[in-house]
């Protein structure tokens, strides 16, 4: 009995040490993807998105590209995402396809990436950051943003 009662207490700590780790864990991925954030250029910090942390990747079933760094991802007939890359792709505005490389269903900006299928076979490129979008017209939006983003003239002094 006292034997049985050992391995019970052990246990229960081992499972509560694994529940903290996971906090920290999820700790971490905020500080990650806000840290990735701030180092996007301006124009792919489109007003009113927020960067996400993790997206569960069921269902895709389309994408459009923006420019060489940035495409929207279709899920489902009504899910969206802008996605952008952490360099430029010279590929990827005429690629015939793009696949996901993700070892599980969620895909994470910072450790997942895009690999752009063309003419020749690419290098693997790291996601840097995924927005939501609610719709096609924030889709339509925020494509609009990216394409027309004009460098603000510094102030001569």
């Amino acid at each position: 009995m006292k034997k049985y009662f050992l391995v019970l207490i052990s246990m229960m700590m081992i499972t509560a040490c694994s529940s903290t780790n996971q906090v920290g864990a999820a700790e971490d991925d905020v500080g990650r993807v806000e840290s990735m954030y701030q180092s996007l250029p301006d124009r792919y910090k489109v007003p009113g998105l927020e960067p996400l942390e993790r997206v569960n990747a069921m269902n895709i079933s389309g994408w459009a590209a923006i420019d060489r760094r940035s495409f929207i991802l279709t899920m489902g007939p009504s899910t969206r995402y802008l996605v952008v890359l952490q360099r430029q792709s010279s590929e990827l505005r005429f690629a015939q396809a793009i696949t996901i490389d993700n070892t599980s269903s969620i895909i994470r900006p910072g450790f997942d990436r895009v690999n752009v299928v063309g003419d020749t076979l690419a290098a693997p490129y790291q996601i840097q950051a995924m927005f939501a979008l609610e719709d096609r017209e924030a889709a339509n939006a925020a494509r609009d943003y990216i394409r027309d983003w004009q460098e603000p003239e510094s102030e001569a002094e």
